[in-house]
């Protein structure tokens, strides 16, 4: 379903005036709802992070994503409902972009782009470093924990990454990444 931009605009409006609402009666809107996800400066964040698509699948993206943000919102605290949303969305978003796009998409938006960013603040990498300890972190996590094959990938991407970032720089990624478990 294709909405148009009038319609697109209508239902933004309908989703802040629903948290005032809510905000009224006391009620905090969920943090993953559309009302928190695109007021003010998020959404302005929000649309910037989709601006490396071309105009059509931007909206059907964020269509998309708009109504899996209500279905989130509906799902309430049922974890069930919320892991198979996030499990279609991926499948969905996938599905409506190539895969280079998606691998972008993935690089701006996804939770472990997410927790990089975070984990790797002390690290300041540039864009070439992010991208290819992205790469190299989702390749790691393909692989389960502790196993043979993880410890193999592990050791792979460590001598990847000192060669790319030096020694110094290295030992900072790895305090960054260690708060997630690494």
């Amino acid at each position: 379903m294709n909405l148009s931009e009038d319609q697109r605009h209508q239902l933004d409006e309908l989703s802040i005036q629903q948290g005032e609402v809510l905000e009224a009666l006391g009620i905090e809107p969920s943090s993953g709802s559309f009302t928190v996800r695109y007021r003010g400066d998020s959404a302005t964040k929000h649309l910037k992070q989709l601006e490396f698509l071309p105009d059509d699948n931007r909206q059907s993206l964020e269509d998309f994503l708009f109504r899996i943000d209500q279905q989130t919102s509906a799902a309430g605290a049922d974890q069930g409902r919320l892991a198979e949303l996030r499990q279609r969305s991926q499948s969905e978003i996938r599905a409506l972009l190539t895969p280079d796009k998606f691998h972008e998409y993935e690089l701006r938006n996804s939770f472990p782009a997410v927790q990089l960013r975070f984990a790797l603040k002390e690290l300041q990498p540039s864009e070439q470093e992010f991208r290819a300890i992205f790469d190299y972190w989702t390749a790691l996590n393909e692989h389960k924990w502790g196993t043979p094959d993880y410890r193999e990938a592990q050791q792979s991407n460590e001598t990847a990454l000192r060669s790319l970032l030096g020694p110094s720089r290295f030992n900072i990624y790895r305090e960054g990444v260690g708060a997630l478990g690494y």
